[in-house]
């Protein structure tokens, strides 16, 4: 008696999923065989943390089931089966580091200088006045600075000239722009 119960909910389970299968992918898509997950959509995702601005990419995506940011574990919104993929924000450049070809996100806003997230190099600085007036005398002088993320707490190595009062940095770690005043 309780095994014919068990089989009938399967069965009813199976159908249920082949119906909510269809729905979402259509009649004619429908994938044959016990072993299919029955509401696996294919294709991959893309979607942008909302904390830490890491693109995610989700190969096996399922409607309905939660995810979590795979470098902070901050829980995503998910698109819905019809919306478009979510994309990077086209309006933030996105520059690549001559150094290790890592691409890094340019943070909106003024700045002294910015450095590549993972290996440390300067990507983009403002102009010490001494040099724009005078090409001939050698470039400002750097100096080593260790700072920690506000975030994950990793610290960063930077090499920072000795008139920058303020750096903007992507850490290594956690993708996460921080700020900090010297």
């Amino acid at each position: 008696m309780k095994k014919e119960q068990v089989l009938q909910q399967e069965e009813s389970d199976s159908a249920l999923a082949r119906r909510l299968h269809e729905e979402i992918n259509g009649p004619g898509n429908v994938q044959p065989g016990a072993g299919s997950i029955p509401n696996q959509a294919s294709g991959v995702k893309l979607i942008e943390c909302p904390a830490c601005t890491f693109i995610n990419t989700i190969t096996e995506f399922v409607p309905g089931r939660s995810y979590t940011c795979e470098q902070c574990f901050t829980p995503l919104s998910v698109p819905a089966s019809n919306e478009t993929i979510d994309a990077p924000d086209s309006n933030q450049k996105m520059v690549m580091c001559n150094a290790c070809q890592y691409m890094n996100r340019i943070p909106l806003g003024n700045f002294d200088a910015i450095v590549c997230g993972a290996c440390c190099h300067k990507l983009k600085g403002k102009t010490p006045v001494s040099e724009t007036q005078h090409p001939q005398l050698p470039p400002a002088s750097t100096r080593p600075l260790q700072v920690r993320c506000g975030e994950c707490s990793s610290i960063n190595a930077l090499q920072v000239g000795m008139g920058v009062s303020t750096v903007r940095f992507e850490c290594g770690s956690c993708q996460t722009v921080n700020e900090v005043s010297l």
